[in-house]
């Protein structure tokens, strides 16, 4: 798979994130990550963040002592 192809997918999210139309974003942290830190989650263990976003689980994670790594492949974020 070329550097194409990957950005060809990355495209209609990128263009989506530009224009607003963001319904995944519920303006707060997963309530999957939410059960998850509750359950079994090691703090300081380090924790990559695929769709990073507006940041609200890097936020929740970097406050409970976790190496946080955030990713997002859109070049334009708010």
């Amino acid at each position: 798979m070329g550097v194409n192809a990957i950005s060809d997918r990355r495209s209609p999210w990128e263009a989506r994130w530009q224009q607003g139309k963001t319904g995944w974003d519920r303006g707060a942290p997963s309530p999957a990550l939410e059960r998850w830190l509750a359950l079994d989650a090691i703090p300081g263990d380090r924790v990559l963040v695929p769709g990073a976003g507006r940041g609200y689980e890097v936020k929740l994670l970097a406050q409970r002592g976790y190496a946080v790594i955030p990713f997002s492949g859109a070049s334009a974020l708010g």
